[in-house]
This record gives structure tokens, sequence and C-alpha cells, in this order.
């Protein structure tokens, strides 16, 4: 088996790191500053991992940002409640923020655990807050909430990317429903496709969907028709599903581990985390390598850090095996193993 390598790690000093994003050089980071009590985004240098900056708002109902993505322009932060409407926050690549974006789902009570960009435009995965209420993924803008899909009554994500764009639609999970739905990046319900386990993280290889399922450590893989194509069990509780060209990687939160996955011999290449860390949060690709964030921020003595991974293939044998040979006067040995 190979193994997982760290090529930089940078810390993240008070500031709770959880998902994270890459635009014009920097790394954008999603949470909340222990020490001042700003939930927000924090803006490092992705070579060199100098902090420009802690930006936002102040912490207001525990809603501390939770994922961070890029539409081309801004950076689009959600900040997760346990009651009431959480928030979308836009920024700029600078660290500009505007008034927070309530997202209000039509029962009135949404928690925005994931935000990612399908057709331009912030989607907003909402986790219910009261069991009977169906949950909503909402299609938003920087002037609020423009349209709204009925996704059952089973939370959606979780913190991580639970939706993609895929063959012209979007796939999204909803966490404990044993869901997959299809719909049109309209907002149209085209189909949903029960799981054989729930569904958390999930990724695109540009042939096959691939889900996460914490609860049972599978990774699932399914083709664009909705028809489940093979379940391996890689262990642990894998969350976050990322695909970086060639490998599947996965994240594991409660093991502190990560797994690449070679997606053609559905084989596990690598398992585990190179640094000491603990609460492993999210996971992404730069388009060049994969990143994780880790830790809580250092006023609770758990340094928050992102860092930078390769996958290292196993090394192949260096020695060189000298074989025999029989000569005209008999036989003799020429070598041996060196």
């Amino acid at each position: 088996m190979g193994s997982i390598a760290a090529l930089s790690q940078f810390p993240t000093g008070n500031f709770t790191p959880y998902g994270f994003c890459f635009a014009v050089g920097n790394i954008y980071i999603a949470g909340f500053d222990d020490g001042s009590g700003q939930t927000g985004l924090l803006i490092m240098n992705a070579t060199t991992g100098a902090i420009a900056g802690t930006f936002g708002e102040p912490l207001n109902n525990n809603n501390s940002g939770m994922t961070a993505v890029f539409d081309g322009a801004s950076i689009w932060v959600n900040g997760p409640v346990p009651s009431g409407v959480g928030d979308i926050f836009q920024f700029s690549t600078g660290g500009g923020v505007g008034a927070p974006i309530p997202a209000t789902s039509p029962t009135a009570n949404s928690s925005p655990v994931d935000v990612d960009i399908i057709a331009g435009n912030p989607w907003v995965a909402c986790a219910q807050l009261i069991p009977t209420d169906n949950t909503f993924i909402l299609q938003m803008n920087s002037g609020g909430v423009t349209g709204s899909i009925a996704v059952g009554v089973d939370g959606v994500g979780a913190g991580y990317r639970s939706m993609v764009e895929a063959g012209g639609d979007v796939w999204a999970t909803n966490n404990g429903g044993d869901t997959l739905y299809q719909l049109t990046t309209g907002g149209s319900v085209i189909n949903s496709f029960a799981l054989p386990n729930p569904g958390n993280g999930i990724a695109f290889d540009g042939t096959s969907l691939w889900i996460a399922s914490a609860s049972t450590g599978n990774l699932m893989q399914y083709d664009l028709t909705g028809a489940l194509i093979s379940t391996t069990n890689i262990g642990g509780h894998p969350l976050g599903v990322v695909f970086d060209g060639t490998f599947v990687w996965t994240s594991d939160h409660q093991l502190q581990v990560v797994t690449v996955f070679d997606p053609t011999t559905l084989a596990v290449l690598a398992q585990g985390l190179p640094i000491s860390a603990t609460d492993l949060w999210q996971i992404a690709f730069d388009g060049t390598h994969v990143w994780v964030t880790t830790g809580q921020g250092t006023t609770v003595g758990n340094p928050g850090q992102v860092t930078e991974l390769r996958y290292v293939p196993p090394t192949a044998p260096t020695g060189r095996v000298m074989g025999t040979f029989v000569g005209a006067g008999g036989g003799g040995q020429i070598g041996g193993t060196k």
C-alpha cells in the first residue's frame, strides 16, 4: 500500500478552519475566530501560508462559517444555526463583506449547512430544525432567495459537499434519508433514487458519481442514470469526497484519516493522516493537490491548520536479482540478490 505525504502545513492561529476554497492565489477558509468571536472568513496565501486577515461578522447564534465556495467573482460562506434562520455571506476576494443574507426556507426554520455554486449562483442546502419540516435546497444570489426545492424531511449535507453538477444536471444527497436526487439546474426535481446506505459527501470523476456513507464506511459509485455500479467498504466513517483527476479521496472526521481510492480498480491505495492533528474537517482539491483543514484554534489548545497532501505510491524493490547459468563444464551461479 502507498502512503500520504504532507507537502505544506500552514497554521490558522486562533481561527477554527472548516470549509475552504481556492481563488486568485489564496486559500479562503470558512470558520470563526476563537479570540474575537468573529464568524466568517480567513484569507491565506496558498504558497507561503501568510494570513492576510480574518473578515466577517460578530458571531451570532453560533453561526460560524462552515463552507466556502468561489463563483468566479465572490466567495460565499454559509452560517449554520441551531435554531431560527441562518445566513449566507458574500465576500469579495479582498475580504469585504456585505450584510448577511438570510437563508429563509418556506418552513422558516433553516440551517444552511452547505453551499455550492450551481450554474453560476449559490445553492444552499438546509438542514431541518423541526423533525416534521421539509428540507430545502435554496437557490440564492446577492439579493436573497430566488427559489427553493423540497427534498424530503431528512437533512441535506453537513458542512461537506452534498451537491455536484454532472452531466448537465445537479445531484444531491440527503443525509440520513438514503436518497440521491437528480435536479435540473433550474431547480426542478427530475428523479430520486434510493441509496442502500445513508449518503453524505458526493463527487464526480467525469463519468461516475462517488458518494460517501459515514455510517457504513462504504464508498458508492453511481452512473448518471442513477444506477448503482459498485459499493466498496473503505472502513471508518467517510464524509467528504473529492476527485483529483486520477484518484478519489475521502475524509473521515471520526477516525481522523484520509483515504486514497482508485476508481478503476476499486482498491484503497493509502489511508492515514501524515500530521499530528485532531478534528479533521473538510477536504478540497486545488487543481494540483488535495488539502484538508484540521484543529480548532490555539485558544482551545488544538491548533487549526490547513495541509496540502500528496499520494505516494509504494516503492518498487531496488535490488537486482542475478540468474544462474549452465556452462559447458557444468553448472554454476553467477550472482545472488543485491
